[in-house]
């Protein structure tokens, strides 16, 4: 017979005597540094420090709580056909279509087609709280064994140790990890876990013993002789960028050094004995510079290096050198990096050919002469807007995405060149001379909040990404991109979904009245709303009691009562919440209006996070007292009562980062309850059923069934850590999506509301677990319908099964079953039915002191 799936479960929520465990021209300003800038601000604002520990606590914790009650359902919806910021490429050394991508918060993906076709990439789990993925390196002798260096990071301070410099801090990374069998398993061999987010950004073999391996890293350079079983720091020098090794003599290794804005750091760094001493190369290069500078050796000609070397915001130019580094000429002073010199640029040389070069930063560059001159062969803004097809044509043959942090010759076929970008992964077959796009499956976009889904129809649905604009899901994989740039707040008018709004960075509102075929921009004709400071991702709000009015926050609230027409935008308030402060999150009540929240976050630390509070429609504001100095990143009224308020809050510290007012934001009670100590991004209400609440954080999605009391797991189907940062339900399909920071949008149903006492099913009518609490024994009483083989086991906090109990062939009607508990510690533990028919789980508490409970039933 067939095992039926569906699982149902019953959740006896009993407090216990016993204490439970704790659980065109481009931008003048780098769009990336705004947008990396604004990442950590949210999420260490007002707490300046992080331990990466405490990112892997918690995911191991989640793992283990509630394991078996994970009742989600997500699947992928897209987009398929956008790329995602991606850092990095390896290529298999035996096959030739196997390529690995590093994403900048989508974990690690494989290709076994080169990238072609529909579904051309597939994600490799890695069973670790992987985001991004900087470095990769294959053992050409066992290419089963890969190494992955883990985080991405831009900048380190020196004047506070530990203290985040916000403009350049990029995605969570756990150090160095490797697999030994092609992928199926992970672990840790080099744990960064200092107070700040760690990075390492280059790995490279000796290329004569494979056991030894250098990695650059956000702490210096590091070396191990044994494949990572133990890490020696060979270069004490912050921020390595790029560690290259001689191909003949292995004692000749190259570093650089560079973090933005800091030129006291800088430099490239020579060692002619395997890393025992290092000396500064300078004879013709820049004595130092504010962005980083990247390294290519020629391996036909070792002698031969390129160094691209960049200012923060300008390239300085590309310097060739013939002689192993001793002395260096300017080959080109092309401003390839622009405003990006600390972000994304680099240099490759032909596997065969030392005078063909690719040089890239914001477009590609190609030279057949050393550098002595380059051609201009891309063009960032020759991609096509509308459905781009999966896995095919994203533009005219001049086309790859901007931002372009690596590129590299195929190994095997030198006439290819590959590129990781902003937009994912583009490829040129002839050496420069045309481009494609290799994104065909690879869902790594990095969506913002205010993710938007229509209510009522189940497959139409519109989001911003980070330097992919914005897109619209109309049911199919492949999204159609509608604005550029890059792509921030969404909004659908609640009473006219023809009605929709998008925006980029700053506030940059267009308005669609067709449903998305055609957008106008609408900038507000308000001067002072114009010019007064904002968020990055300038949140704004359409509430369904007035559908046609928009609030939007800067430093002040706006309202619009004219679907956003430019004329009409006026200020709510005459002076700004916090001076220092631009507003971060709003809500609105959608039955009352008068009631309002605004969050706001300082950019530079002048002044705390802070929650404020108006009664009166925005006329005036009050700050909330009592709640963490963090920044609030959502707020979401109850829409069967405008009383009820729930506001969720970035940053760690345990229990601090969801509240709830039951009295409209004059009171505020905790209700983490055992939620993972991580950065949280949002939370939504069920509209059908108000104490149905889900929470989107850094690592997944969490369900309370019971307005907070209580969280279990709703992740099942998602990637295993990922940034859920908006969160929406269409009511009449009882659907929900998430929109996530690194691995686009996921659709589940929507968790099914059990009555405590009784189940209703085709085949099943009751399941209760008596007594409760229970002292020897706890009987499972079932109702069936028709007969069934059945398994009972019963599951403490860690997930560990402690009995298991067969019975075959229960026929219908009304069955017991007795379960011994002379072997179980006391604790909170959970009944798992399962059968051919259905599975279903119970919670049940054998108290701490058997002699005093009592047997309440159900």
């Amino acid at each position: 017979m067939n095992i039926f799936r569906l699982i149902a479960i019953l959740i006896l929520f009993i407090y216990s005597c016993s204490s439970a465990p704790e659980f065109e021209e481009r931008e003048e300003q780098s769009g990336a540094g705004q947008a990396l800038e604004s990442w950590v601000n949210a999420r260490f604002a007002g707490d300046q420090t992080y331990n990466a520990n405490s990112l892997l606590t918690a995911y191991n914790s989640t793992k283990q709580h509630n394991r078996g009650l994970d009742r989600a359902k997500w699947t992928s919806l897209g987009p398929k056909n956008i790329g995602g910021r991606t850092l990095c490429l390896a290529f298999h050394p035996t096959d030739p279509n196997v390529i690995y991508a590093g994403s900048a918060s989508g974990g690690l993906w494989k290709t076994s087609s080169s990238g072609i076709g529909y579904h051309g990439w597939v994600q490799v789990p890695i069973n670790l709280p992987v985001y991004s993925v900087a470095s990769i390196l294959i053992d050409p002798k066992n290419p089963n064994t890969i190494y992955l260096g883990t985080g991405e990071v831009y900048n380190k301070s020196h004047s506070m140790p530990g203290i985040v410099d916000r403009f350049t801090r990029g995605t969570y990374g756990m150090g160095i990890i490797k697999t030994e069998d092609g992928g199926l398993t992970w672990k840790q061999i080099l744990p960064l876990t200092q107070n700040i987010i760690s990075g390492v950004q280059d790995l490279e073999f000796d290329p004569y013993d494979n056991h030894i391996i250098y990695a650059a890293t956000t702490e210096g350079l590091f070396k191990t002789t044994n494949q990572g079983a133990h890490w020696s720091l060979i270069h004490n020098v912050p921020m390595a960028v790029d560690v290259d090794v001689n191909p003949v003599n292995p004692e000749i290794i190259y570093v650089t050094h560079g973090s933005y804005d800091d030129n006291n750091i800088s430099g490239i760094f020579r060692s002619n004995n395997s890393g025992n001493s290092f000396i500064k190369l300078q004879n013709g290069l820049p004595n130092s510079y504010s962005g980083k500078a990247k390294l290519a050796i020629s391996k036909s000609n070792p002698d031969i290096l390129f160094a691209s070397v960049a200012n923060a915001e300008s390239s300085l130019g590309l310097f060739m050198s013939v002689d192993a580094g001793n002395s260096w000429d300017k080959m080109s002073s092309s401003d390839v990096a622009n405003v990006q010199g600390w972000y994304s640029h680099d240099i490759a040389i032909h596997p065969t050919n030392p005078n063909f070069l690719s040089y890239v930063g914001q477009n590609a560059y190609i030279s057949d002469a050393r550098g002595s001159n380059f051609i201009n062969v891309s063009s960032w803004d020759a991609g096509d807007m509308g459905r781009v097809p999966v896995g095919g044509s994203e533009g005219i043959n001049i086309y790859i995405h901007a931002d372009i942090h690596a590129t590299y010759f195929h190994p095997s076929r030198n006439n290819e060149i590959y590129f990781a970008t902003d937009g994912g992964i583009f490829m040129s077959p002839d050496l420069g001379a045309n481009f494609e796009g290799r994104n065909g499956g690879y869902q790594t976009s990095q969506f913002y909040a205010n993710f938007s889904a229509s209510k009522s129809d189940s497959k139409f649905a519109i989001g911003g990404m980070q330097d992919n604009g914005t897109a619209i899901y109309d049911g199919q994989d492949g999204w159609i991109k509608v604005i550029g740039g890059d792509g921030m707040s969404t909004a659908i008018n609640t009473s006219n979904e023809n009605i929709i709004y998008g925006t980029y960075q700053y506030f940059g509102l267009s308005r669609s009245l067709d449903k998305g075929k055609t957008f106008e921009m609408l900038r507000p004709l308000n001067n002072a709303f114009v010019s007064e400071a904002k968020s990055f991702n300038t949140p704004f709000e359409v509430v369904a009691a007035l559908p046609n009015t928009i609030y939007a926050g800067a430093q002040k609230v706006y309202i619009n009562e004219n679907n956003g027409n430019p004329a009409n935008w006026r200020a709510l308030h005459s002076t700004p919440l916090e001076s220092h402060s631009t507003i971060l999150a709003l809500g609105v009540s959608s039955l009352d209006p008068s009631l309002m929240l605004a969050s706001t976050v300082s950019p530079d630390d002048m002044a705390p996070p802070k929650l404020f509070r108006s009664t009166n429609g925005g006329s005036s504001w009050t700050q909330v007292p009592g709640l963490p100095a963090k920044a609030a990143m959502d707020i979401s009224f109850d829409p069967q009562n405008s009383q009820t308020v729930y506001v969720v809050f970035s940053g760690f510290g345990y229990g601090t980062h969801v509240y709830k007012s039951t009295d409209a934001g004059s009171s505020w009670k905790n209700i983490d309850n055992g939620l993972p100590d991580v950065p949280t991004n949002c939370i939504t209400i069920n509209p059908k059923q108000n104490k149905e609440l889900y929470l989107g954080n850094d690592l997944g999605v969490f369900l309370s069934t019971d307005g907070g009391l209580s969280w279990e797991r709703f992740m099942q189907g998602l990637p295993e850590a990922v940034m859920a940062m908006s969160i929406h339900i269409s009511a009449q399909a009882d659907l929900i999506k998430v929109a996530t920071h690194g691995n686009g949008v996921y659709e589940s149903p929507l968790a099914i509301s059990i009555p405590t006492k009784e189940i209703e099913n085709q085949n099943i009518k009751n399941f209760v677990i008596s007594p409760n609490p229970a002292t020897s024994h706890v009987r499972a009483t079932i109702s069936l319908t028709s007969s069934a083989d059945l398994h009972l086991d019963i599951i403490d906090l860690q997930g560990r099964t402690v009995q298991s109990i067969r019975r075959n062939q229960i026929l219908p009607g009304n069955q017991s079953i007795e379960l011994q508990l002379s072997n179980i510690s006391p604790g909170i533990y959970t009944v798992v039915l399962k059968g051919q028919i259905l599975g279903m789980t119970a919670v049940f508490i054998c108290p701490e002191n058997l002699s005093k409970s009592k047997n309440p039933t159900f």
